[in-house]
């Protein structure tokens, strides 16, 4: 999450309310989530992306520091921008506005 996303996740916050800017954050990230796993998917790279998350998360169980790519160029590949999820996170937030969900 870069400076960008996090100055339109506080501006979403102020616009729709603490508790519906928390909802549209974590409806984002699922939306991203579902997007990079379709992703991976499509260029073959599932499963060597699933078993680095394992790998990470057991080392984060047992203490152990993340290994994190020396190559800042690997890095910048990887990143994505959360704008447009936003948007359909605040998409789905103004839908269960209106139906007083």
């Amino acid at each position: 999450m870069g400076g960008g996303d996090i100055k339109l996740a506080a501006s979403m916050g102020a616009v729709f309310g603490y508790y519906q800017g928390i909802e549209i954050i974590a409806y984002s990230n699922v939306i991203a989530l579902i997007y990079i796993i379709f992703k991976k998917l499509r260029t073959g790279q599932l499963k060597l992306w699933l078993q680095d998350s394992v790998t990470v998360l057991k080392n984060l169980k047992y203490g152990i520091k993340p290994e994190i790519p020396a190559d800042e160029e690997t890095l910048l590949k990887e990143t994505i921008p959360l704008g447009a999820f936003f948007l359909s996170g605040v998409f789905v937030v103004m839908l269960s506005i209106g139906r007083g969900v």
